[in-house]
């Protein structure tokens, strides 16, 4: 859907005509609004949520939002996980932002409160003009993996070294009414 999907106002109508539809439905978010569209979530869906930072402060300045608003996003990754929703938890790799020892950081979190078999996703950092963090080294992603196993089991890295973009990466900012 473009954007955070949960904050979208036809979220629950489009997830009943998909689920009417008998289709598998994933969800990419960023975990923030799961307590409030919660209901219109099938067990079977899968839910990959994104933690930008394990940090407070970092999260803020990534995602926009106050550093407090972190714990809301962790509890409701608790929340559903406990509820026995299928979560996949995504991170991304920012070279002098997110480095390797903060993913660690995440997969601790995974471990601690989830448990150690729920994938982690890498994702890596593609630069744009607008933003001051350069491009990852195959080394960092490596470090980062090797990090995050000491804690998970299931480490996965989307990358343009494993995987070949086509085209160029623009930053498109949402549209004012």
């Amino acid at each position: 859907m473009g954007g955070e999907p949960t904050a979208d106002p036809s979220f629950c109508n489009i997830m009943k005509i998909l689920h009417d539809l008998g289709l598998e439905v994933s969800i990419l978010t960023n975990g923030y609004l799961l307590d409030k569209v919660l209901k219109c979530i099938h067990k079977e869906d899968t839910l990959e949520i994104s933690i930008k930072s394990i940090w407070p402060e970092r999260f803020a300045m990534y995602m926009g939002r106050k550093a407090s608003d972190l714990n809301r996003v962790l509890n409701n990754i608790e929340n559903v996980f406990k509820q026995g929703y299928r979560v996949i938890i995504g991170t991304i790799l920012i070279p002098g932002f997110n480095d390797a020892k903060d993913v660690e950081e995440v997969a601790r979190f995974i471990a601690t409160h989830l448990n150690t078999s729920t994938p982690l996703i890498i994702d890596e950092y593609i630069p744009v003009s607008t933003a001051p963090w350069r491009r990852l080294t195959y080394e960092e992603l490596v470090e980062a993996k090797q990090r995050a196993e000491k804690h998970l089991m299931n480490v996965i890295f989307r990358s343009s070294y494993t995987v070949k973009l086509k085209g160029k990466v623009y930053p498109i900012f949402p549209r004012t009414p």
